[in-house]
């Protein structure tokens, strides 16, 4: 029992840094350059360095900031997101709320490692002060407590510190996380009243629905496509009217770190042209992707994102003699897109894929057959919740090419009108 309270009040000695149930009155002393305020709540009211909090008054929500210095009395805080600059003043108290350090911006993680606050901080944030509670801390665990309980929590300090999979999981799975990004979602309904391709000189009408979110950390989409097509006969010059139809489904673990994300995901995709089925059954699953973003932040303009997976290949389809075949393979995805926002309504993007494809039974690569994709597309935003967009792509194929005698290329354009709506 002496044990268990000691330990106890080791814990709670070595715990003053805010929890997320704190919270408290403070009063802003001064504001600095750089977005830094001097709040009147220091390292005996249990804050220190890199501490989470949001300013509130009984107006509302006001300000998110991160600890970057703190004396005994004073706090130094870098103030990232800033709702109602209106109300923040000198004469007016506000409530200081602890908020969790896993809903920190992945851009400011490792704010107060990285940039040299210094030259903004406050003169009465003396060092000596510093030295005073280091040296206070320290008496504490070294000299007031037994040595099997020093002992104790600096095993449990060093492990915390080494351990890469706990740090993982504190930062990127969190059950509260996943409910709050699934409650707010977006369904899309988009037509292509206007399709062309250069084979065969097809027409088509298309389209399809969508349901995503737009999560900080956890995100998906659902999609379903419909294309009905009117189709020439090179050789018998019937014409024909076809469906093709395409459902895609995936999820992504978002910024794992600063740039990196996860990405697994599922697409089934059947045509028939004709009296062929082209493919009958096209799966393409990737178990899991890397995806890397060029910016810290999902708030970017401009930006660049690749892509790299394997993809589980599986095909049945009728072959020219009219037989039903299969193949199976994997290929190697190799995805780069990039992004631009020319204005509040005009958005640019491009897409290069290259995918080479390993033929499973016949144990080895084909870098002829890679399924190559090149696509631009230019958006317009007519509303809020209504834009339309143009998109040209030009695609390879060379397994259909081989099997039935056509042309290898198809250069494909379409006109999309797109309604969205927020759930």
């Amino acid at each position: 029992m002496k044990y268990f309270i000691l330990i106890s009040i080791l814990f709670s000695q070595f715990s003053w840094a805010l929890e997320s149930v704190d919270k408290m009155t403070t009063q802003i002393i001064k504001v600095y350059e750089k977005n830094i305020l001097v709040l009147n709540r220091g390292a005996e009211d249990g804050i220190f360095r890199e501490d989470h909090i949001k300013i509130t008054s009984p107006n509302g929500f006001i300000a998110r900031g991160i600890c970057v210095g703190s004396s005994m009395q004073l706090s130094h805080w870098k103030i990232y997101r800033v709702v109602r600059p209106e109300l923040v003043s000198k004469d007016v108290e506000y409530n200081l709320v602890a908020i969790p350090q896993s809903e920190r911006p992945n851009d400011f993680k490792n704010l107060t490692d990285k940039v040299d606050f210094t030259p903004y901080l406050n003169d009465k944030m003396l060092p000596d002060e510093k030295k005073q509670i280091a040296r206070q801390q320290k008496r504490i665990i070294y000299y007031d407590l037994p040595k099997e309980a020093v002992m104790k929590l600096e095993n449990i300090q060093t492990e915390e510190k080494e351990s890469f999979y706990k740090k993982f999981v504190k930062e990127n799975i969190s059950n509260e996380k996943l409910k709050q990004d699934f409650s707010e979602l977006f369904f899309e309904i988009n037509a292509s009243p206007y399709i062309t391709q250069t084979r065969n000189d097809q027409r088509e009408f298309a389209y399809g629905l969508k349901l995503y979110n737009k999560a900080q950390k956890y995100r998906f989409r659902l999609e379903y496509q419909q294309n009905e097509k009117s189709y020439t006969d090179p050789v018998s010059e019937k014409s024909y009217k076809q469906n093709a139809t395409r459902y895609y489904v995936d999820f992504s673990l978002n910024r794992f770190t600063n740039h990196f994300s996860t990405i697994t995901s599922i697409e089934n995709f059947s045509e028939k042209i004709g009296t062929i089925n082209y493919p009958q059954n096209y799966y393409k699953i990737i178990p899991l992707g890397i995806k890397y973003n060029s910016n810290k932040n999902d708030n970017a303009e401009d930006y660049a994102e690749i892509i790299i997976a394997p993809v589980f290949d599986q095909m049945e389809y009728d072959s020219a003699s009219g037989e039903t075949e299969s193949r199976e393979g994997i290929r190697a995805l190799l995805s780069i897109a990039l992004f631009s926002k020319v204005n509040e309504k005009i958005n640019l993007n491009a897409l290069l894929e290259y995918a080479p494809f390993y033929d499973a039974t016949k144990s080895k690569w084909d870098y002829s057959d890679t399924n190559s994709k090149i696509q631009g597309r230019f958006s317009y935003m007519m509303s809020s919740n209504f834009f339309i967009d143009y998109s040209l792509e030009y695609q390879e194929d060379t397994f259909r090419a081989q099997e039935y005698g056509i042309s290898n290329d198809n250069t494909t354009q379409s006109l999309n009108f797109n309604f969205l709506v927020s759930l």
